[in-house]
């Protein structure tokens, strides 16, 4: 399709966010609308506390929309917090009972209803079920299967997600009370992978690490597939407690010096005296400069960086030696970055993601425009191409098609008592004229940045070395 559009919902903890997407032909994701609410959406177990007010927000930015754009938005997207998500396996098995022993797409379809109804209870509803291999016959091992070929009998390993049924109800019921259709769900921790790791390389094994300001979520994947996820309660806000304590001072305060006075890449100010604060216990004034602030708060996160190697090193690194690691979120707006981030051990193999999406250059929008990159890729393979503004069945509408172009034939063929122009003259009607001007006709649409894929990861070794850090951006 020529433009597709795809909205999605984000409940967090502190905020509710709503972004619309739009996938262009030859021209990647752009996001065209977007709101966010803040205030206290969750519980401690990511329920929704007040449903009828997370409506509310969410009819206002979908009206909002629809009165900008001119267009009913039918179906909205749901994106689930993880702090009740747990990873099970599943191994269904059927025998091909048709007389050919030919495996049909039910065959294939009976593995994933099997998988989902033996995860699934009255407190748990199945996210998604993720294949990562396929047993034919109980000796042939494949990637992936497709319906027509032959065999006796076809298993299934896979890893189920699964979240608690409150959770689960409390978001959809949103949606739904909204007066909207559910798009589809996804969990944020592979929707996020989904938008820092392009198309490309998340087959090969990979590391999220999600620095924000309560938590760090570290996540391993492999051949698509989340295997483990981790989470420590050391976010930003621990450091910046723990270093206001240190130096009798605010926790805005150091909130200010961290994200705005501070530049870890550089000693070009180390000397100057950039706080100074009279400590009535004590009877003195105290003076730090920024080096001495820089070095107090690089032991904070050095500290956060070494038990991030630790739990690399326990999960992957034995197991995996080629794998690449991925910063993202808050900690990615410290200036100079780059150069904290080679106290990892792994630091040729670090990456750090910023985002090149039009209109979705914060941090918050990284799992919703991830969200929308895996809704449009499903819908390449997808029977149903469905979005937010519509619903189509491929088959009906690819026969359709072909309908219409078999009348438009019959309605230009030229009738026999009238002759052809003479083919050397119609040599000049071959290009389009608009405005006096000649185009080129079926012209070829490239991407301005030269690149493919909107989400595209620049390894900046081969402009200088800086061990495989990705470029900064610092419109954040």
């Amino acid at each position: 399709m020529k433009d597709e559009v795809y909205a999605f919902l984000e409940i967090t903890k502190k905020d509710i966010r709503f972004v619309v997407g739009k996938y262009r032909e030859h021209l990647g994701l752009k996001i065209i609308f977007k709101e966010r609410f803040k205030g206290n959406w969750l519980d401690d177990n990511d329920v929704v506390l007040d449903i009828s007010s997370a409506k509310l927000k969410l009819v206002k930015a979908i009206k909002n929309y629809e009165n900008t754009f001119n267009q009913k938005i039918i179906n909205v997207g749901i994106i689930y917090p993880v702090k009740t998500l747990k990873i099970a396996n599943a191994s269904p098995y059927k025998f091909i009972k048709n007389e050919r022993s030919i495996v049909t797409s039910e065959d294939i379809k009976s593995l994933y209803i099997d998988a989902k109804s033996i995860n699934e209870n009255e407190f748990t509803k199945v996210i998604n079920v993720r294949p990562y291999e396929f047993l034919i016959n109980n000796k042939e091992r494949r990637a992936n299967i497709k319906p027509g070929f032959v065999a006796s009998s076809i298993s299934m390993m896979a890893k189920v997600y699964t979240i608690t049924k409150e959770v689960y109800d409390s978001h959809e019921q949103v949606v739904r009370f909204a007066g909207k259709n559910i798009l589809t769900r996804y969990f944020q921790t592979y929707v996020l992978a989904k938008q820092c790791i392009d198309e490309i390389h998340f087959k090969e094994p990979a590391v999220v690490v999600d620095w924000n300001t309560n938590s760090l979520d570290i996540s391993f994947f492999t051949r698509e597939t989340l295997i483990k996820r981790v989470s420590r309660q050391v976010g930003i806000n621990q450091i910046i407690s723990n270093i206001a304590q240190k130096i009798n001072a605010k926790n805005k305060v150091v909130e200010m010096y961290l994200f705005k006075m501070l530049n870890f890449g550089s000693n070009k100010s180390d000397g100057e005296i950039i706080y100074r604060k009279y400590v009535n216990t004590e009877k003195k004034t105290i003076e730090i400069n920024a080096k001495l602030l820089k070095q107090l708060i690089l032991e904070e996160i050095f500290y956060i960086i070494d038990l991030v190697d630790l739990d690399i090193n326990k999960e992957f690194s034995k197991v995996e030696k080629d794998f690449k690691i991925y910063f993202n979120g808050k900690i990615t707006e410290l200036s100079g970055i780059e150069k904290i981030i080679t106290r990892s051990k792994f630091k040729n193999k670090v990456f750090i993601y910023y985002s090149l999406v039009t209109g979705a250059n914060q941090i918050w929008s990284t799992s919703l425009c991830g969200a929308i990159k895996t809704c449009h890729y499903a819908n390449k393979v997808s029977k149903i191409f469905k979005t937010s503004l519509v619903e189509i069945d491929k088959n009906q509408y690819n026969l359709n098609r072909q309908d219409l172009n078999n009348k438009n034939s019959l309605n230009n063929q030229v009738p026999t008592n009238q002759s052809l122009l003479n083919p050397i003259l119609n040599q000049r009607f071959n290009q389009p004229i608009i405005n006096n001007q000649r185009y080129v006709a079926n012209p070829i649409y490239q991407n301005q940045n030269g690149l493919n894929n909107q989400q595209n990861h620049q390894n900046i070794n081969n402009l200088t070395n800086q061990n495989g850090i990705i470029k900064k951006q610092t419109s954040r």
